[in-house]
């Protein structure tokens, strides 16, 4: 994460809520940064990142779940808020994806 905050990089959470995995970043607000740039960068290291806008639709949700991304505490419901979003809803996308795969048919040729 220092490597990233150095360049203009925050996260949404604190630290003490980061995944070793996952992490979203909000982009530095320098002007000259391109994202364009900096994608292609990412991937010719090996790095997939993916430009979502979906957090900023989020926020009103955790908000009003009482989620305060300065808060050393969350309560309850803003942690099961959370898991649902952005655990829950991905899955459930995934599975109705699938679904539909499984429902088109391809031809011989198309495969």
């Amino acid at each position: 994460m220092s490597g990233m905050r150095s360049i203009g990089f925050e996260t949404l959470l604190s630290e003490r809520w980061l995944s070793p995995i996952i992490v979203t970043f909000f982009c530095p607000k320098d002007s000259l940064f391109d994202f364009t740039q900096f994608y292609d960068l990412m991937k010719s290291q090996g790095f997939i990142i993916y430009p979502g806008k979906l957090t900023i639709a989020v926020f009103p949700i955790l908000d009003g779940a009482g989620f305060d991304a300065t808060a050393q505490e969350q309560t309850a419901q803003a942690l099961w808020t959370l898991t649902l979003l952005y655990a829950v809803c991905p899955l459930i996308l995934k599975l109705v994806a699938i679904g539909l795969l499984i429902k088109t048919p391809l031809q011989d040729e198309q495969i």
